[in-house]
């Protein structure tokens, strides 16, 4: 399994797109699009509001060897000089869960999958319980009298 990076892209809102477009050119698979707000130094103030500049980051996880071509394709076509105005970076991965089988790593011990398991058996019982409470009470309501309910007694109205 070859290292992974994730490359964090900021660009100016709407540009995203583009963004995703070039990275699957060179070989990326997906992406994760976020709303931002930028906080430079430069802010636009109008009628005495100030107005910060809208962002958008573009998370992408990808093999090791996709990161420079990325990286000097987006720059070619979308960076600093452009209206998508978008800066890099590369943060290193170190694990990772529920992505595509493939990028599971195979180092797992039969221990830390018996782990997981009981953790999903947990969450499940869990969330059973809380759908039966939800439920006993919702049948609870319904038992109720529309007075009940509504907090008082309308035959007096």
């Amino acid at each position: 399994m070859s290292t992974k990076k994730l490359l964090m892209f900021v660009v100016n809102a709407g540009f995203a797109e583009e963004i995703i477009d070039i990275s699957r050119k060179q070989g990326a698979r997906g992406a994760t699009i976020l709303n931002a707000r930028g906080g430079g130094a430069i802010h636009k103030s109008i009628m005495g509001i100030t107005i910060d500049s809208e962002k958008e980051l573009v998370l992408s996880v990808v093999d090791e060897e996709l990161v420079s071509p990325i990286m000097y394709a987006v720059t070619a076509e979308a960076g600093i000089g452009s209206p998508a105005h978008s800066i890099c970076f590369v943060l290193p991965v170190e694990n990772m869960t529920g992505t595509v089988a493939n990028m599971v790593p195979p180092q797992l011990d039969e221990e830390k999958l018996e782990g997981v398991e009981q953790l999903k058996g947990e969450e499940r019982r869990v969330s059973l319980e809380r759908r039966q409470g939800l439920e006993r009470r919702q049948r609870t309501e319904r038992r109720q009298s529309p007075e009940r309910r509504h907090g008082g007694d309308r035959r007096h109205k």
